[in-house]
């Protein structure tokens, strides 16, 4: 089965293969730049702007709060 991320890279790929006018035996490569492209995106979208963190420490603490009691 497929998962979103793998069908988020899939389609990327058929996209750059298409911008660079469908060329034969360049799969792994488009694969592989819709992958970076895809990790880079995700990396960015935890971006706390405002702090330039890799992720919101608010968020972080308030899950570790509101799991500090379960078990």
């Amino acid at each position: 089965m497929i998962d979103d991320h793998d069908e988020h890279i899939r389609i990327r790929a058929y996209k750059i293969w298409e911008e660079a006018g469908r060329p034969d035996g360049l799969e792994k490569q488009h694969w592989e730049q819709a992958a970076r492209e895809s990790e880079v995106e995700g990396l960015t979208a935890f971006k706390d702007p405002t702090q330039g963190l890799a992720f919101n420490s608010k968020v972080a603490r308030t899950s570790k709060k509101a799991t500090a009691g379960r078990k």
